[in-house]
């Protein structure tokens, strides 16, 4: 397989390791996402085998973006995946309007299940954030973007590496200490406070640029150590004890099974299983 394979569409998003464009697989018309990765970045290298090995943990998976193909150039990496022409969690949260508390807990109990399916393999994510997340036709979720997952059972070993998005980061993350599967049921809460308050617990409001020292010295100061807001009455007697649970600053004292997450009193009055959103194209 070769980039003269596909037809270059559109533009649909990039960070600090690469693009994604929407393209046309030229002998069968089907459309698919197209990562692209500069091999000039030795961290690349790493990523795109990475992110590789661990979607083909997970072919056949709902709850997992499925991979279709990798291959290079002389100039990048690539990997061909599943196209979500809906988007990503982050712009129904903060588009739609009317993202409701019923529509927070639905999508919570699906990240959840997402999370659990990981795990099982022994992966860790290590960037799970809203735009990480996929929304399929049918209006479920899908995790994506695998490019700094960690499988315990083949590294043997425990990371202790800062990466990911900081806002949504464990303190024990950000301090550089060593971690495990844990920390993305911290970033589950994280996202579950975002989807009921519309916004993150813990944001830096300094006028600084995020590679800016300073910037990343606050946003740490304050995600080890201020108290969660709740004014919102989107969050429920419930739902504040949920989040309590899974963003207590030290792991000890943290909900860290999903097992007992499952058992909580805020999962216990689900009433709706059909997404409140789907696209038909």
């Amino acid at each position: 397989m070769i980039l003269d394979d596909f037809t270059l569409i559109r533009f649909l998003g990039g960070g600090t390791s690469g693009t994604v464009h929407l393209v046309r697989e030229k002998s069968t018309g089907l459309l698919y996402a197209l990562k692209s990765m500069p091999k000039f970045d030795e961290r690349n290298v790493r990523r795109v085998f990475g992110e590789r090995d661990a979607l083909l943990l997970f072919q056949g998976e709902d709850r997992v973006m499925q991979f279709y193909a990798s291959f290079h150039d002389n100039e990048n990496f690539y990997i061909v995946t599943e196209y979500f022409p809906a988007g990503d969690l982050f712009n129904l949260i903060h588009t739609r309007g009317n993202f409701s508390r019923d529509d927070a807990k639905l999508y919570a109990a699906e990240l959840l299940l997402a999370i659990e399916t990981i795990r099982r393999r022994g992966v860790i994510h290590r960037d799970l954030k809203p735009e990480n997340i996929m929304i399929a036709m049918d209006g479920h979720l899908v995790l994506a973007d695998f490019g700094l997952a960690w499988r315990l059972e083949e590294r043997g070993e425990f990371p202790m590496s800062c990466v990911g998005t900081p806002e949504y980061s464990a303190p024990e993350v950000l301090q550089e200490k060593p971690y495990g599967m844990e920390v993305d049921l911290w970033s589950f809460g994280v996202i579950l406070y975002e989807m009921l308050g519309h916004r993150l617990p813990f944001d830096v409001l300094l006028n600084l640029p995020r590679k800016d020292r300073r910037w990343m010295e606050c946003l740490t100061e304050r995600v080890v150590f201020d108290d969660l807001d709740f004014r919102s009455s989107n969050f429920s007697y419930d739902a504040r004890d949920l989040l309590h649970k899974l963003l207590a600053k030290h792991r000890t004292d943290r909900l860290t099974s999903i097992r007992e997450i499952k058992k909580h009193r805020y999962f216990s009055t689900m009433c709706v299983a059909i997404p409140p959103f789907s696209l038909t194209i």
